[in-house]
């Protein structure tokens, strides 16, 4: 049996260019891997199937890990696979599990097989089954993402941080978040996208999320996290992806330690993971 530790990721920004003519957003996106992850097994069976440590998860066609797999067998006629999936990252939390999923599926496929795909194939499969799937291709975790979140480029060397995220008990669906979207008419997302390293005050001042305008007056519980962040010591704090996880990037352990117990103690269904960037 192989398996692979499939990383969850933050937005360090997303801003909201314009709606499409496809009904699609266009984005620009500064997006970033964190120490939080599933871990994914794959092993040979007689029929394909999905397991996994959480009840919640879909095991049908419903799970992006299927979809991935069923591509991969149109092209190279594989037999059937078990995979494993132990969840750590919570569902519908903006911090990309399900994506990250995909592309661990994948990568397992590649190699249990020796299928020997290029970085061009994979991430042709996985712009076909996701918008943000391609960001887990990407080999130093930092990325900037355009279009849906499908266009991929090199990101900046970002600063080692600590962070602490934390997401109430509920979860916002991407559908939802960009069914809000109001777009503003001027947009902050000229970065120097050139910046080959990012300093720990610049990654700060970057911190913004289009989604937040809209997300926190329907779940002002989201604005409240944000400002209790701040309020525990956190340099900056902000809403990952569409949300519902709101993360506060930290300089100070002991901070970050007594802001997740303040939490702890506030609500025992409040998922709190501490982890690094």
């Amino acid at each position: 049996m192989d398996f692979i530790r499939s990383y969850a990721k933050i937005n360090i920004f997303l801003h909201i260019i314009n709606k499409r003519s496809d009904g699609y957003h266009d984005i620009f996106s500064l997006m970033a891997k964190i120490g939080l992850y599933d871990t994914v097994f794959v092993e040979k069976s007689d029929r394909f199937e999905i397991d996994s440590n959480v009840r919640w998860l879909p095991t049908d066609e419903n799970n992006i890990v299927y979809k991935v797999y069923q591509k991969v067998k149109e092209i190279y006629d594989i037999p059937p696979v078990r995979f494993k999936i132990f969840k750590n990252i919570p569902a519908g939390a903006g911090l990309g599990g399900g994506s990250s999923n995909a592309e661990a599926g994948l990568t397992l496929l590649d190699v249990y097989f020796g299928l020997n795909m290029g970085y061009q194939e994979k991430m042709d499969i996985l712009k076909s089954v996701g918008s943000d799937t391609a960001f887990f291709l990407v080999k130093d975790g930092v990325a900037y993402a355009e279009g849906r979140g499908e266009i991929v480029s090199k990101g900046p060397l970002l600063p080692k941080a600590k962070i602490l995220l934390v997401k109430p008990p509920f979860s916002v669906s991407t559908k939802e978040a960009y069914a809000g979207v109001k777009l503003r008419l001027t947009n902050n997302y000229n970065e120097d996208k050139i910046k080959s390293f990012v300093g720990y005050g610049d990654m700060i001042k970057m911190q913004e999320n289009d989604f937040e305008y809209t997300i926190f007056e329907k779940y002002p519980e989201l604005s409240w996290i944000k400002n209790m962040l701040i309020k525990f010591g956190a340099d900056g704090a902000l809403m990952s992806g569409s949300g519902s996880t709101v993360y506060g990037v930290f300089s100070n352990e002991n901070k970050m330690n007594e802001a997740e117990r303040f939490f702890r103690k506030l609500n025992i269904y409040w998922t709190l993971k501490t982890t690094i960037l």
